[in-house]
């Protein structure tokens, strides 16, 4: 009579995958799980592809986990407030100055710049009055690429400043036509944050708003019957709740022609300065009424 081989019998644990990441669990005695027979010859060859299921899913857990000081919507730079750059762009329009280049690049604290900005074209003057023409373009190594720096006026009579997603001691995240950089700033530029910014004007709801106010930060929204964009609010105080700015407003506030809209009535509460697509929900204008 042959002899009959016993063939083990191994289970094969199960792989779960939650919202965020992988993770192996181990399932009790009366979870149903998968039975499979293997020879005994081939039992160093399952070993060996369940090491490199193991190893993928590491890799897979490090690469899926959201990376430290991440927000909770990644896909948007939010705006942080403005910086002066009188380098390229002077102290006030129609200045006569003596323009400096500004290097960028990748990462802050580098050494090697990915790009500079520069003056392509001074003011002129022209006969009538007035001037025109200043021109400030970013250019990418051998001038490969040639870009516009995007800017916003902040005050009136005063030069336009560059728009800021990061700052990490003396180096600010800019933006820029395509991408962003950093630059390392001197004593001569001015960083203005957002809530500076906000309460040395009038702002007012922008089209980034969605129509609700919080009791506070993320809790107890409700809908503004009548508000609308537009508004002009008054800024009381801010709050970073989970690397968000929250900014507590009243409404309606006078705006900056000194009319209040009495249709609404008086509201306060708190609203995210940025909206899921990263633009702010409040603004100013920087020429007045």
């Amino acid at each position: 009579m042959s002899k009959v081989e016993t063939k083990p019998h191994y289970q094969i644990q199960e792989l779960s995958m939650t919202e965020n990441n992988f993770l192996f669990f181990y399932p009790a005695e009366e979870t149903i799980s998968k039975k499979v027979t293997f020879s005994t010859g081939s039992l160093a060859a399952l070993q060996q592809s369940m090491k490199r299921v193991k190893i993928f899913v590491i890799i897979m857990v490090f690469a899926l986990s959201p990376l430290v000081g991440s927000t909770e919507d990644k896909g948007f730079d939010p705006i942080i407030g403005l910086l002066t750059v009188p380098q390229v762009f002077g102290g006030f329009p129609c200045e006569k100055f003596e323009s400096r280049s500004i290097p960028v690049f990748s990462t802050f604290g580098s050494e090697k710049p990915i790009a500079v900005i520069r003056v392509d074209k001074m003011w002129t003057f022209p006969k009538e009055g007035g001037c025109e023409g200043l021109e400030v373009r970013v250019h990418r190594p051998d001038n490969s690429t040639i870009e516009k720096l995007p800017s916003k006026e902040f005050e009136y009579e005063k030069s336009p400043a560059v728009i800021v997603f990061e700052k990490r001691n003396d180096w600010y995240r800019i933006q820029m036509e395509n991408g962003s950089g950093w630059v390392s700033v001197t004593t001569e530029n001015t960083f203005l944050p957002l809530m500076e910014l906000f309460s040395s004007h009038k702002p007012y709801l922008t089209n980034e708003w969605d129509g609700r106010i919080w009791q506070s930060p993320n809790i107890g929204a409700k809908q503004v019957t009548g508000a609308k964009p537009g508004i002009a609010v008054r800024v009381l105080k801010s709050n970073l709740v989970d690397g968000k700015l929250w900014i507590a407003v009243l409404l309606p506030a006078e705006d900056d022609c000194g009319d209040i809209d009495n249709s609404i009535p008086p509201t306060q509460g708190w609203i995210p300065a940025h909206s899921k697509s990263g633009n702010v929900t409040l603004w100013f204008n920087s020429r007045g009424c």
